[in-house]
């Protein structure tokens, strides 16, 4: 028998040997069954090298080196006692090859085995650097390796050509380090690493090749990057074919970048791309043979994706993305008129889309957006629809001029700004579910828009901005709380809310407008247009009032009894300003420090007489400046200033013509007096009270009036030079 049977002869000698010692001391022992059916051991030998296999869970496995061949390399198996094992081993040659054994026990039971080998790459350690063909040429006839522990560049990164052919590197089935082939190489095709399944960074910068396929690699650990050395600027002829089709993951980026004569792109298989995804034109050129980006099977993105100036492609395809996580960006794809992305469903960034000539732009899963939603305009775009978004960063939609359908009905939180901007919209209620935007609402130039009745949910809102909707014609905010509500509501507008509004209150209005409500604001701009401006409803601000209109003749405000502070200015028209219930200015609280004061800017006004009758305290300053016409300035009942008392006329064109002060008679303190330019002014017996509160003889100030009292001089009692 051969060697397995020797073995088979001597392991029964001595298993029967034992048997029978039993025996004899035994006699009621069982008799032998020989029911053992299994594979001890399988090992192969051939020019010296002996291979043992690894038998676990009837698998017979051999690891060998990846060129070895095994074909006519001699088997020896140790079976069970009294087994037999078909085919015999002694039968079989090739053993490169896939088989299946059977092993048959004493009493006719089988296990059936099955025989495969495992390669194992042949390593070599360190960086390869070939900078020129003869250097390609001495590492191919010594390469013994299908395994590089290191990484391989293969030309310089700038000067002449110097590598024209990588025939021999096909061996190669993993590059750790990766592969970087320059701008230097001159070859035409980039096909050599036909057998290549595994790299760390890819990176091709070559000018001159036409096709790049990489057929069984798998994964690339350290970033794709196939790119013109021209970096976006001038043209390129790199590449017109660009193929992966084994590809399933890239660590890092996957950049294909400024490629201008690509014409078909192949990924049919990568899942997933941990970094930034991004493909894109140069800024001059159209790419003009690229109509289609299809990536079939890719489901995460793990950085941003970045599709730009593609602007002859026509449709786009991620049938299976469902996350990214960072910024979904594309620009410049002029004739795109197919997207189709129906499983994305997070976004951890922005999404800033170009609609190129969509007609629709649809994202039927999309469920979080951490970043705002952009879109540029488009003729061609008539639909926009996330029916299940719940929260974004910000949506702005600007000069859309056939956008009908815009579908947000999930949609409960705006983080930063809804901006909603020369569209045909005659409603909103597409985000009638928005119950909280965190910064502003900004509508403007929305001619059909009729009524702001489809924010119905809304409940809180910083900023609501709102010019040019001529149609809407009530505004009702009540139940909302708003931070600054900054409203154009000139013309037959009504604007409606509580009577405490606690934020900023900014208005626009004309003497047909009419408001409810606001009785009582926190902080208050007003801005009137050409004629009479009332403003009947306001009666208390507990900060700054400031009242403004370039045109406006008069402007009233008949039951404002107090203010925080009071700012007048641009009011070049102004003939008339009555503020007949005011009472006091109580000095408001911004950060640490408390503010006030009554400041009035006449330049250039037409006004020549205003009284403020009621006006009994002032906290922070009393400023009249660049005074022109006015011949009376009147306070009766003011008493006290905790700040100074400025009064001044311009120092160029029309000079101040008031000589009277009689209106300031009652004030009793004042931290100081400051009275300039006022040249008709002699007399300031009016003030001789409020120089005995100054802290110091420097508080009183008076120059170029037609007399200048020292401070001493009203101590004195030397009030006129009259």
């Amino acid at each position: 028998m051969k060697r397995i049977n020797i073995i088979k002869t001597c392991l029964l000698l001595i298993f029967t040997a034992v048997i029978v010692a039993g025996c004899n001391r035994e006699e009621e022992e069982s008799p032998f069954t020989g029911s053992d059916n299994a594979i001890a051991s399988f090992t192969l030998k051939k020019d010296g090298v002996t291979l043992k296999a690894s038998v676990i869970s009837n698998e017979i496995v051999i690891a060998a080196p990846e060129r070895f061949s095994l074909t006519a390399a001699t088997a020896t198996v140790i079976i069970s006692e009294n087994a037999a094992i078909e085919p015999s081993p002694s039968t079989i040659s090739d053993w490169d090859a896939t088989h299946t054994f059977t092993v048959t026990s004493y009493n006719g039971a089988k296990n059936v085995y099955s025989y495969r080998v495992e390669r194992h790459l042949v390593s070599r350690e360190g960086d390869v650097v070939l900078l020129t063909q003869a250097d390609v040429d001495v590492f191919v006839a010594e390469l013994d390796a299908d395994q590089i522990n290191g990484s391989i560049t293969i030309g310089a990164a700038t000067g002449q050509d110097s590598v024209y052919s990588l025939t021999g590197l096909e061996r190669l089935k993993i590059i750790t380090g990766g592969i970087i082939i320059n701008a230097t190489y001159a070859g035409e095709e980039i096909t050599v690493f036909e057998n290549l399944e595994k790299t760390g960074e890819l990176r091709i910068m070559a000018k001159k090749a036409k096709t790049l396929r990489f057929p069984k690699l798998v994964a690339v650990r350290s970033g794709l990057t196939v790119a013109s050395s021209t970096n976006g600027y001038g043209t390129s002829a790199l590449f017109n074919s660009i193929d992966f089709p084994e590809l399933l993951i890239v660590d890092k980026e996957l950049g294909i970048n400024y490629l201008d004569s690509l014409a078909y792109l192949n990924f049919p298989k990568l899942q997933e791309v941990i970094g930034t995804f991004a493909i894109q034109g140069s800024y001059q050129s159209r790419i003009p043979n690229l109509h289609s980006v299809n990536f079939p099977a890719l489901e995460k993105v793990g950085g941003r994706i970045d599709l730009n100036y593609l602007r002859e492609v026509t449709s786009m395809h991620f049938p299976e993305l469902t996350t990214v996580n960072d910024v979904f960006y594309t620009s410049s794809l002029d004739k795109l008129e197919s997207f189709n992305i129906p499983k994305l469903k997070t976004v951890y960034g922005a999404l800033s889309l170009s609609s190129g000539a969509l007609t629709t732009i649809d994202f039927p899963a999309l469920e979080t957006l951490t970043g705002s939603i952009s879109i540029s305009s488009s003729a061609t775009l008539t639909a926009l629809l996330f029916p299940k978004l719940e929260s974004i960063g910000s949506l702005s939609l600007s000069n859309f001029s056939n956008l009908e359908t815009l579908q947000f009905p999930k949609l409960k939180y705006i983080r930063n700004e809804l901006t909603l901007q020369s569209l045909k919209f005659t409603s909103l209620s597409a985000f009638s579910a928005v119950d909280s935007i965190g910064d502003r609402i900004y509508l403007y130039n929305l001619p059909e828009l009729t009524s702001l009745s489809g924010l119905s949910s809304l409940k809180k809102v910083k900023t609501i901005l709102a010019y040019d909707i001529p149609e809407v014609k009530e505004i009702d905010v009540r139940g909302i709380k708003i931070s600054t509500l900054n409203i154009d509501v000139a013309g037959d507008v009504t604007l409606i809310g509580d009577d405490e509004f606690s934020g900023e209150l900014t208005l626009s209005i004309t003497n047909g407008s009419a408001v409810t409500g606001f009785k009582k604001v926190g902080k208050a701009t007003i801005t009137g247009s050409d004629g009479i401006v009332e403003v009947p409803w306001l009666e208390e601000v507990s900060g700054l009032l400031d009242i403004r209109g370039n045109y406006t003749q008069e402007m009233s405000l008949p039951n404002l009894r107090s203010t925080g502070g009071i700012t007048l200015g641009y009011l070049y028209a102004l003939e008339t300003l009555n503020l007949p219930e005011l009472e006091t200015i109580t000095g408001y609280t911004s950060g640490t420090s408390t503010l006030g004061s009554f400041t009035y800017s006449m330049s250039n006004s037409p006004t020549t007489s205003f009284t403020l009758p009621k006006l009994k305290s002032i906290v922070g300053d009393l400023s009249i400046t660049y005074i022109s016409l006015a011949e009376v300035i009147s306070f009766p009942a003011l008493e006290n200033i905790t700040g100074k008392l400025i009064i001044s006329g311009q120092t160029w064109g029309v000079k101040a013509v008031i000589a009277d002060l009689s209106g300031f008679s009652t004030l009793k303190s004042a931290d100081g007096v400051t009275i300039s330019n006022l040249p008709e002014l002699k007399n300031f017996e009016p003030l001789k009270n409020v120089v005995q509160s100054f802290v110091s003889p420097g508080s009183w100030n008076v120059t170029n009036c037609g007399y200048n009292p020292k401070y001493q001089d009203m101590l004195d009692g030397k009030y006129s030079n009259e």
